[in-house]
Order: C-alpha cells, then sequence, then structure tokens
C-alpha cells in the first residue's frame, strides 16, 4: 500500500518517481559541540559561567563540519563506534540539538540556516512534521489500543483543546487504520498495546511515525533490542516505505550486517566526522571495520 496519496500534502505526479525530487534530508556542514563534553568541573552539564562556557566552545566537536543529504526513496544507514556521532546526527537534525554552525532542511524547509538563524515555536513544530522519528524503545502507551497508539501520530495537525486533553481525532482513524495495515498489523488494532511482542511494538511505532504523514524518517538504533528475527522484519519493512512511498529513510545502526543487506547507502561516522558515504557494494568489509577500532594514541 502507497499512503502517499492518502497524506495531506502534494505529492509528485504518478509518471515521476520519488526519486527525482531534490534530497528531503539535507545537513551542510554541521559541527555540534556538548557544553559538558570537555575536562573541568561541569562533566555532563551545561557549564554556568562565561568562563565555563568559552571553555566549552574550545571543547571537541561531537560533530565536526558533516554534510549528508538523503533523497525521496532513498534509505541511508549511519555506522559507527559508540560515541561517534550517530545518535547525535540524528537528534541534531530533528532540531532536538542546535548546531553551533551549518544547515538542516527537511522537505526542502530550513530548520536552521548557516547564519545562524532558526525556526521556533510553531513554524518549528509544522517543519517538524515532515520528519517522523523512530527509536530503539517503542515508547506506546501500553493502556491503550494499537490503534490509539498510531492515533497519536496525527496530533500534531490538530493543535486545540480536545487534542492537549489527550482526546483523539475521530477523522483520523481510517488514516491511522491504513498505517497500521501498511505495517501488517491491522488485526491487532483493538489490541492492548501492552500485549505485544517487541518486534510488533517497534512495526506499530513505524506506523504511528507514518500516521504524522511525514516525507523523512529518522530510526534510531530501531533494532537493537530485537531478536534476530523481529529485526529482519522491521529493518525490510523500513526499506520497503522508503522505496515504495518514497520517503528519505535515515537510520542508525550498530549492525554492519543489517546495513550491507537493507541500505542504499552507507555513511560511515568515526570521532564526529563522515568517514565514508558509498554504495554497499562499493564497500569492503576493511573499511566497516575500521570505524570500531580504537584510535591511536
Amino acid at each position: 500500500m502507497n499512503l502517499l496519496a492518502a497524506r495531506p500534502r502534494s505529492a509528485a505526479p504518478p509518471s515521476q518517481p520519488a526519486a527525482a525530487e531534490t534530497a528531503l534530508i539535507e545537513v551542510a556542514a554541521i559541527t555540534v559541540r556538548y557544553p559538558g563534553r570537555y575536562p573541568g568541573r561541569y562533566p555532563g552539564r551545561y557549564p554556568r559561567s562565561a568562563r565555563a562556557a568559552a571553555h566549552a566552545a574550545l571543547a571537541a566537536p561531537a560533530l565536526d563540519n558533516v554534510s549528508l543529504s538523503v533523497d525521496a526513496g532513498e534509505m541511508v544507514v549511519v555506522l559507527g563506534a559508540n560515541g561517534s556521532g550517530k545518535s547525535t546526527l540524528l537528534r541534531s537534525i530533528a532540531f532536538m540539538l542546535r548546531p553551533v554552525s551549518g544547515r538542516i532542511a527537511v522537505g526542502g524547509r530550513t530548520l536552521i540556516g548557516p547564519s545562524g538563524t532558526a525556526l521556533s515555536g510553531r513554524a518549528l513544530a509544522e517543519a517538524r512534521m515532515a520528519l517522523g522519528m523512530v527509536f530503539q524503545q517503542a515508547n506506546l502507551v501500553k493502556r491503550r489500543s494499537v490503534l490509539a497508539n498510531v492515533l497519536t501520530g496525527t496530533l500534531g495537525r490538530h493543535r486545540n483543546l480536545t487534542s492537549a486533553l489527550g482526546i483523539l481525532p475521530r477523522r483520523e482513524r481510517a488514516h491511522a487504520a491504513a498505517c497500521l495495515a501498511e505495517v501488517g498489523l491491522s488485526t491487532l488494532a483493538a489490541q492492548r498495546a501492552g500485549t505485544l511482542s517487541g518486534g510488533q511494538a517497534q512495526r506499530v511505532s513505524i506506523a504511528r511515525a507514518l500516521a504524522q504523514s511525514p516525507r523523512a524518517l529518522l530510526a534510531d538504533e530501531p533494532v537493537a533490542s530485537l531478536d534476530p528475527d523481529a529485526a529482519e522484519e522491521v529493518m525490510r519493512l523500513l526499506r520497503r516505505v522508503s522505496h515504495d512511498d518514497g520517503l528519505a529513510v535515515l537510520c542508525v545502526l550498530h549492525q554492519p550486517d543489517f546495513a550491507l543487506r537493507y541500505a542504499d547507502r552507507i555513511v560511515g561516522l568515526r570521532a564526529g566526522k563522515i568517514a565514508f558515504s558509498e554504495r554497499p557494494a562499493a564497500l569492503h568489509r576493511a573499511d566497516i571495520a575500521a570505524l570500531y577500532e580504537s584510535p591511536r594514541t
């Protein structure tokens, strides 16, 4: 099922393939620094004094002049060791972290420009609707039904008193049901989310993200907590919504084998910098292994 036709946004004509669009995720020369990431008196939290802030500005960046793009219908997987900047990259694209420099755009709309100007308030919230997110944990409301959990993905389009009170929009039920069908779980619509297996719960979280009607999808280690069969199913699903629905999918993984099998392109991060960005067929195992080697002293 292609959900693009049912989504409340303009789409390319059927004769025009999704890949012909411009990049749906654009990251240009971003640098991200954590104020607490330096030796001193303020580990792990923001420094309060001007002097401490000045020290923080000199800290080694979590991301250093990183640029990448993801096209419509493309699935890109990011690999790298712990601390290489993978999750920081996704959080920056979602504007959960603010880069100190560079540009980020989603669906053709700039979230932060090279001059530091950025969207805020309602404009930022509306721009973020183009970006769905899937995390390592499904984070479902266990007492609610599966369909009700998927419906929560539509709340960003209904900023009113009823949605603020947690009342789900009835007119979105058909759209939510279509998203649930997309992940192959229509028969579980009325079931309590707390009764699902880990793989089923993660598929519901993907349906919830699709209900948002995004143009791009960020997945931060979506299979890290799943057994091998469930992980394969989730990876197949992510690739399918990318290729069939025309979404730009950017996925962080710790499993190189999954990246080689499912990605259209693999980006390697090492110490906050891009080591490579290649099609799987162009990569050697040694290229990937080098991402996980300890730096020489």
